[in-house]
Protein backbone atom coordinates (compact mmCIF):
# COMPACT_ATOMS: atom_id res chain seq x y z
CA UNK A 1 0.00 0.00 0.00
CA UNK A 2 1.02 3.57 -1.26
CA UNK A 3 0.96 6.20 0.70
CA UNK A 4 -1.02 9.40 -1.27
CA UNK A 5 -1.39 12.63 -0.25
CA UNK A 6 -5.21 13.54 -0.86
CA UNK A 7 -4.76 17.18 -1.64
CA UNK A 8 -2.44 16.35 -4.38
CA UNK A 9 -4.75 13.92 -5.58
CA UNK A 10 -7.81 16.50 -4.98
CA UNK A 11 -6.02 19.25 -7.24
CA UNK A 12 -5.26 16.39 -10.23
CA UNK A 13 -9.17 15.71 -10.10
CA UNK A 14 -9.90 19.39 -9.93
CA UNK A 15 -8.29 19.95 -13.11
CA UNK A 16 -9.70 17.03 -14.68
CA UNK A 17 -13.13 17.73 -13.52
CA UNK A 18 -12.86 21.01 -15.00
CA UNK A 19 -12.85 20.17 -18.45
CA UNK A 20 -14.85 16.90 -17.99
CA UNK A 21 -18.15 16.31 -20.05
CA UNK A 22 -18.71 13.32 -18.38
CA UNK A 23 -18.71 11.81 -15.01
CA UNK A 24 -16.55 8.65 -16.30
CA UNK A 25 -13.54 10.76 -16.58
CA UNK A 26 -13.88 12.77 -12.85
CA UNK A 27 -14.22 8.87 -11.76
CA UNK A 28 -11.25 7.16 -13.43
CA UNK A 29 -9.02 10.00 -12.41
CA UNK A 30 -10.36 9.61 -8.35
CA UNK A 31 -9.76 6.09 -8.82
CA UNK A 32 -6.60 6.62 -10.52
CA UNK A 33 -5.15 8.10 -7.44
CA UNK A 34 -6.86 5.69 -5.19
CA UNK A 35 -5.38 3.08 -6.46
CA UNK A 36 -1.94 3.25 -5.09
CA UNK A 37 -3.66 3.74 -1.18
CA UNK A 38 -6.55 1.55 -1.82
CA UNK A 39 -5.79 -1.16 -4.59
CA UNK A 40 -9.33 -2.57 -5.94
CA UNK A 41 -11.35 -4.05 -9.10
CA UNK A 42 -14.11 -1.77 -9.79
CA UNK A 43 -15.86 1.43 -8.80
CA UNK A 44 -18.75 3.79 -9.40
CA UNK A 45 -19.22 7.16 -8.64
CA UNK A 46 -22.67 8.89 -8.08
CA UNK A 47 -23.25 12.46 -8.14
CA UNK A 48 -26.81 13.36 -6.46
CA UNK A 49 -29.35 16.21 -6.34
CA UNK A 50 -28.05 17.51 -3.21
CA UNK A 51 -32.00 18.87 -2.55
CA UNK A 52 -34.11 15.39 -3.22
CA UNK A 53 -31.73 13.14 -3.64
CA UNK A 54 -33.65 11.71 -5.66
CA UNK A 55 -31.42 12.38 -9.58
CA UNK A 56 -28.62 10.83 -9.59
CA UNK A 57 -25.22 10.43 -12.49
CA UNK A 58 -22.39 8.21 -12.35
CA UNK A 59 -19.46 7.30 -13.46
CA UNK A 60 -18.08 3.19 -13.53
CA UNK A 61 -15.82 1.18 -14.66
CA UNK A 62 -16.00 -2.89 -13.99
CA UNK A 63 -18.49 -1.87 -11.91
CA UNK A 64 -22.58 -3.33 -11.04
CA UNK A 65 -25.32 -4.43 -13.51
CA UNK A 66 -28.55 -1.86 -14.56
CA UNK A 67 -30.32 -4.52 -12.13
CA UNK A 68 -27.93 -3.61 -9.20
CA UNK A 69 -27.87 -0.70 -9.65
CA UNK A 70 -31.83 -0.54 -9.21
CA UNK A 71 -31.43 -2.39 -5.97
CA UNK A 72 -28.59 0.49 -4.64
CA UNK A 73 -31.61 3.08 -5.42
CA UNK A 74 -33.97 1.03 -4.08
CA UNK A 75 -31.86 0.59 -0.98
CA UNK A 76 -30.76 4.26 -0.89
CA UNK A 77 -34.03 5.38 -0.96
CA UNK A 78 -35.96 2.95 1.47
CA UNK A 79 -32.75 2.38 3.87
CA UNK A 80 -31.05 5.90 4.75
CA UNK A 81 -28.44 6.32 1.80
CA UNK A 82 -26.40 2.78 2.42
CA UNK A 83 -25.95 3.66 5.85
CA UNK A 84 -23.76 6.80 4.29
CA UNK A 85 -26.10 9.81 4.38
CA UNK A 86 -26.24 10.23 8.58
CA UNK A 87 -24.43 7.36 10.13
CA UNK A 88 -21.27 8.69 12.36
CA UNK A 89 -18.47 6.55 10.24
CA UNK A 90 -17.17 8.06 7.74
CA UNK A 91 -16.85 5.26 5.32
CA UNK A 92 -19.00 1.83 5.04
CA UNK A 93 -17.50 -1.76 4.29
CA UNK A 94 -19.73 -4.57 2.93
CA UNK A 95 -18.42 -8.24 2.78
CA UNK A 96 -14.87 -6.95 4.37
CA UNK A 97 -13.23 -7.55 7.63
CA UNK A 98 -14.56 -4.62 9.64
CA UNK A 99 -16.51 -7.23 12.04
CA UNK A 100 -19.51 -4.40 12.12
CA UNK A 101 -23.31 -6.39 11.59
CA UNK A 102 -24.54 -6.05 8.71
CA UNK A 103 -28.14 -4.52 8.29
CA UNK A 104 -30.72 -7.05 7.95
CA UNK A 105 -31.78 -5.50 4.62
CA UNK A 106 -28.58 -5.95 3.23
CA UNK A 107 -28.20 -9.54 3.43
CA UNK A 108 -30.70 -10.55 0.20
CA UNK A 109 -27.78 -7.55 -1.59
CA UNK A 110 -24.82 -9.24 -0.43
CA UNK A 111 -25.81 -12.16 -2.08
CA UNK A 112 -26.76 -10.56 -5.29
CA UNK A 113 -23.00 -8.92 -5.15
CA UNK A 114 -21.40 -12.01 -4.57
CA UNK A 115 -23.75 -13.41 -7.61
CA UNK A 116 -21.87 -10.33 -9.75
CA UNK A 117 -18.66 -11.09 -8.95
CA UNK A 118 -18.20 -8.67 -5.89
CA UNK A 119 -16.84 -10.26 -2.54
CA UNK A 120 -16.33 -6.68 -0.81
CA UNK A 121 -17.80 -3.24 -1.53
CA UNK A 122 -16.58 0.39 0.19
CA UNK A 123 -18.40 3.28 0.36
CA UNK A 124 -17.54 6.97 1.21
CA UNK A 125 -20.36 9.58 1.33
CA UNK A 126 -19.11 12.81 -0.72
CA UNK A 127 -20.25 15.82 1.55
CA UNK A 128 -19.40 19.40 0.51
CA UNK A 129 -20.80 22.38 2.90
CA UNK A 130 -23.01 20.17 4.89
CA UNK A 131 -24.79 18.66 1.98
CA UNK A 132 -24.18 14.97 0.41
CA UNK A 133 -23.22 15.85 -2.79
CA UNK A 134 -22.69 12.12 -4.15
CA UNK A 135 -21.10 8.43 -2.99
CA UNK A 136 -17.94 6.65 -4.05
CA UNK A 137 -18.30 2.69 -4.07
CA UNK A 138 -14.96 0.82 -4.64
CA UNK A 139 -15.20 -2.58 -5.30
CA UNK A 140 -13.38 -6.04 -4.88
CA UNK A 141 -13.81 -9.46 -7.01
CA UNK A 142 -14.72 -12.81 -5.51
CA UNK A 143 -11.50 -14.55 -4.05
CA UNK A 144 -9.37 -11.02 -3.72
CA UNK A 145 -8.65 -9.64 -0.41
CA UNK A 146 -11.79 -7.94 1.24
CA UNK A 147 -11.49 -4.20 2.04
CA UNK A 148 -10.27 -3.86 5.71
CA UNK A 149 -10.31 -0.98 8.70
CA UNK A 150 -6.69 0.51 7.42
CA UNK A 151 -8.44 0.49 3.77
CA UNK A 152 -11.04 2.53 5.47
CA UNK A 153 -8.75 4.37 7.36
CA UNK A 154 -6.94 5.31 3.94
CA UNK A 155 -10.39 6.23 1.81
CA UNK A 156 -12.21 8.32 4.69
CA UNK A 157 -8.76 11.02 3.95
CA UNK A 158 -10.29 11.43 0.48
CA UNK A 159 -14.08 12.97 1.15
CA UNK A 160 -13.54 16.14 1.79
CA UNK A 161 -11.69 16.60 -1.50
CA UNK A 162 -13.03 13.94 -3.55
CA UNK A 163 -16.58 15.86 -2.62
CA UNK A 164 -15.01 19.10 -3.07
CA UNK A 165 -14.14 17.97 -6.53
CA UNK A 166 -17.65 16.47 -7.28
CA UNK A 167 -19.07 19.78 -7.05
CA UNK A 168 -16.55 21.36 -9.07
CA UNK A 169 -17.14 18.95 -12.21
CA UNK A 170 -20.98 20.46 -11.79
CA UNK A 171 -20.24 24.23 -10.49
CA UNK A 172 -17.18 24.89 -13.31
CA UNK A 173 -19.42 25.04 -15.94
CA UNK A 174 -21.09 28.30 -16.66
CA UNK A 175 -24.85 28.13 -16.70
CA UNK A 176 -26.79 27.52 -20.21
CA UNK A 177 -29.70 27.24 -21.31
CA UNK A 178 -30.64 23.40 -21.65
CA UNK A 179 -30.95 22.57 -24.98
CA UNK A 180 -32.19 18.88 -25.69
CA UNK A 181 -32.85 17.53 -28.88
CA UNK A 182 -35.06 18.75 -30.73
CA UNK A 183 -38.17 15.82 -29.51
CA UNK A 184 -40.72 16.31 -27.11
CA UNK A 185 -40.58 15.44 -23.30
CA UNK A 186 -39.33 12.13 -22.83
CA UNK A 187 -42.14 9.62 -20.71
CA UNK A 188 -40.71 6.41 -19.17
CA UNK A 189 -43.60 4.26 -17.75
CA UNK A 190 -43.02 2.18 -14.63
CA UNK A 191 -44.89 -0.90 -13.52
CA UNK A 192 -45.82 -1.92 -10.04
CA UNK A 193 -43.35 -4.66 -10.63
CA UNK A 194 -40.29 -2.49 -11.37
CA UNK A 195 -40.39 -3.17 -15.14
CA UNK A 196 -40.09 -0.31 -17.87
CA UNK A 197 -43.50 -0.93 -19.14
CA UNK A 198 -42.95 1.58 -22.24
CA UNK A 199 -40.65 4.57 -23.20
CA UNK A 200 -40.85 7.25 -25.49
CA UNK A 201 -38.27 7.47 -28.20
CA UNK A 202 -37.53 10.73 -26.68
CA UNK A 203 -36.81 9.23 -23.24
CA UNK A 204 -34.38 5.96 -24.73
CA UNK A 205 -32.21 9.31 -26.48
CA UNK A 206 -32.16 11.60 -23.11
CA UNK A 207 -30.97 8.98 -21.17
CA UNK A 208 -28.99 7.35 -23.44
CA UNK A 209 -26.47 10.03 -22.61
CA UNK A 210 -25.94 8.72 -19.29
CA UNK A 211 -24.43 5.78 -20.25
CA UNK A 212 -21.54 4.47 -22.91
CA UNK A 213 -22.08 3.76 -26.34
CA UNK A 214 -22.10 0.04 -25.36
CA UNK A 215 -24.65 0.14 -23.32
CA UNK A 216 -27.29 2.44 -24.96
CA UNK A 217 -29.36 -0.71 -26.37
CA UNK A 218 -29.31 -2.15 -23.27
CA UNK A 219 -32.62 -1.09 -21.36
CA UNK A 220 -31.62 -1.67 -17.63
CA UNK A 221 -28.35 0.28 -18.28
CA UNK A 222 -30.35 3.24 -20.07
CA UNK A 223 -32.96 3.49 -17.40
CA UNK A 224 -31.17 3.38 -14.38
CA UNK A 225 -31.00 7.20 -14.04
CA UNK A 226 -34.62 6.77 -12.94
CA UNK A 227 -34.48 4.65 -10.07
CA UNK A 228 -34.28 6.84 -7.21
CA UNK A 229 -36.86 9.11 -8.17
CA UNK A 230 -39.40 6.14 -8.85
CA UNK A 231 -38.74 4.41 -5.38
CA UNK A 232 -38.74 8.33 -4.34
CA UNK A 233 -42.57 8.38 -5.17
CA UNK A 234 -43.05 4.71 -4.08
CA UNK A 235 -42.28 5.41 -0.72
CA UNK A 236 -44.11 8.31 0.02
CA UNK A 237 -46.94 8.19 -2.31
CA UNK A 238 -46.32 11.64 -3.74
CA UNK A 239 -45.34 13.28 -6.94
CA UNK A 240 -41.80 14.23 -6.81
CA UNK A 241 -39.23 16.12 -8.88
CA UNK A 242 -35.52 16.18 -9.06
CA UNK A 243 -33.06 17.89 -11.29
CA UNK A 244 -29.53 16.29 -12.29
CA UNK A 245 -26.92 17.99 -15.35
CA UNK A 246 -26.79 16.15 -18.35
CA UNK A 247 -25.55 17.02 -21.43
CA UNK A 248 -28.16 18.68 -22.97
CA UNK A 249 -28.03 21.00 -19.86
CA UNK A 250 -29.77 20.88 -16.61
CA UNK A 251 -32.76 18.09 -16.75
CA UNK A 252 -35.87 17.83 -14.59
CA UNK A 253 -37.23 14.23 -13.91
CA UNK A 254 -41.34 14.61 -12.93
CA UNK A 255 -42.26 10.91 -11.50
CA UNK A 256 -45.90 10.72 -10.92
CA UNK A 257 -48.09 8.17 -9.75
CA UNK A 258 -50.64 6.97 -11.95
CA UNK A 259 -54.21 5.93 -11.17
CA UNK A 260 -57.24 4.14 -12.12
CA UNK A 261 -55.95 1.06 -14.49
CA UNK A 262 -52.73 1.58 -13.82
CA UNK A 263 -52.51 2.04 -10.23
CA UNK A 264 -48.81 1.16 -8.82
CA UNK A 265 -47.88 2.44 -12.20
CA UNK A 266 -45.11 5.71 -12.44
CA UNK A 267 -44.78 7.93 -15.53
CA UNK A 268 -41.29 9.93 -15.23
CA UNK A 269 -41.57 13.05 -17.37
CA UNK A 270 -37.74 14.18 -19.12
CA UNK A 271 -37.79 17.55 -19.70
CA UNK A 272 -35.19 20.24 -19.48
CA UNK A 273 -35.00 22.04 -16.01
CA UNK A 274 -36.16 25.89 -16.10
CA UNK A 275 -37.48 28.58 -13.47
CA UNK A 276 -37.79 28.76 -9.77
CA UNK A 277 -37.86 25.18 -9.57
CA UNK A 278 -34.44 24.70 -10.49
CA UNK A 279 -32.90 27.55 -8.49
CA UNK A 280 -32.46 25.16 -4.80
CA UNK A 281 -30.66 23.08 -6.93
CA UNK A 282 -28.66 25.57 -8.80
CA UNK A 283 -27.81 27.17 -5.49
CA UNK A 284 -26.69 23.62 -3.71
CA UNK A 285 -24.34 23.32 -6.51
CA UNK A 286 -22.65 26.91 -7.47
CA UNK A 287 -23.15 28.33 -3.34
CA UNK A 288 -25.71 31.09 -3.98
CA UNK A 289 -26.23 32.20 -0.39
CA UNK A 290 -30.11 33.04 0.48
CA UNK A 291 -29.74 36.42 -0.53
CA UNK A 292 -28.63 36.38 -3.65
CA UNK A 293 -31.02 33.80 -4.09
CA UNK A 294 -33.71 36.25 -3.47
CA UNK A 295 -32.28 38.52 -6.08
CA UNK A 296 -31.73 35.83 -8.33
CA UNK A 297 -36.15 34.96 -7.90
CA UNK A 298 -36.78 38.96 -8.28
CA UNK A 299 -34.63 38.78 -11.87
CA UNK A 300 -36.84 35.88 -12.91
CA UNK A 301 -40.18 37.81 -12.28
CA UNK A 302 -38.67 40.59 -14.41
CA UNK A 303 -38.48 43.02 -11.75
CA UNK A 304 -36.21 46.14 -13.01
CA UNK A 305 -33.56 46.73 -10.92
CA UNK A 306 -34.23 49.71 -8.75
CA UNK A 307 -37.65 47.68 -7.68
CA UNK A 308 -35.68 44.40 -6.99
CA UNK A 309 -33.26 46.78 -4.90
CA UNK A 310 -36.46 48.05 -3.21
CA UNK A 311 -38.27 44.88 -2.25
CA UNK A 312 -35.14 43.18 -0.65
CA UNK A 313 -34.21 46.78 1.51
CA UNK A 314 -30.87 47.16 -1.02
CA UNK A 315 -28.92 49.87 -1.78
CA UNK A 316 -27.99 49.93 -5.51
CA UNK A 317 -24.43 49.46 -4.56
CA UNK A 318 -25.36 46.19 -2.29
CA UNK A 319 -27.70 44.73 -5.30
CA UNK A 320 -24.85 45.34 -7.89
CA UNK A 321 -22.70 43.72 -5.57
CA UNK A 322 -24.83 40.65 -5.12
CA UNK A 323 -25.54 40.21 -9.04
CA UNK A 324 -21.59 40.39 -9.53
CA UNK A 325 -21.24 37.32 -7.19
CA UNK A 326 -24.15 35.57 -8.67
CA UNK A 327 -22.63 36.04 -12.18
CA UNK A 328 -18.88 35.22 -11.20
CA UNK A 329 -20.44 32.25 -9.70
CA UNK A 330 -22.37 30.89 -12.28
CA UNK A 331 -20.28 31.89 -15.09
CA UNK A 332 -22.17 34.07 -16.67
CA UNK A 333 -21.46 37.83 -17.99
CA UNK A 334 -24.79 39.87 -17.49
CA UNK A 335 -28.47 39.55 -16.48
CA UNK A 336 -29.90 38.28 -19.65
CA UNK A 337 -27.09 35.42 -19.99
CA UNK A 338 -28.08 34.17 -16.43
CA UNK A 339 -32.07 34.96 -16.88
CA UNK A 340 -31.29 32.53 -20.34
CA UNK A 341 -29.45 30.05 -18.39
CA UNK A 342 -32.70 29.33 -15.90
CA UNK A 343 -35.35 29.71 -18.32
Amino acid sequence: MVAVDPELAARSVHAVAADASTMADVAAEMTRHLARAVPHEGYLLIGLDPITYGGSFRGQHNSYSGAMVRRLSHDFVYHDGWGLLDDPLPVRVHGGETGHRLPDYFRPRLREMTAEGVGSEMGLPLIHHGRTVGALLLLRENGSRPFSFDDARHLRQFRDPFASALRHFVASKPLRRARPPARPPGVVVVGADDTIRAATASAWHVLGAFVSPEERDDEQEVFSSVWKIVYLVRRTGAPAVTHVPSPFGWLALDAQPLAGQNAGDIAVTLEPATGEALLPTIAAWYHLTPREQGVVRALLRGEPTRRVARDLHLSPHTLNDHMKAIYRKTGVTSRDELIAGLT
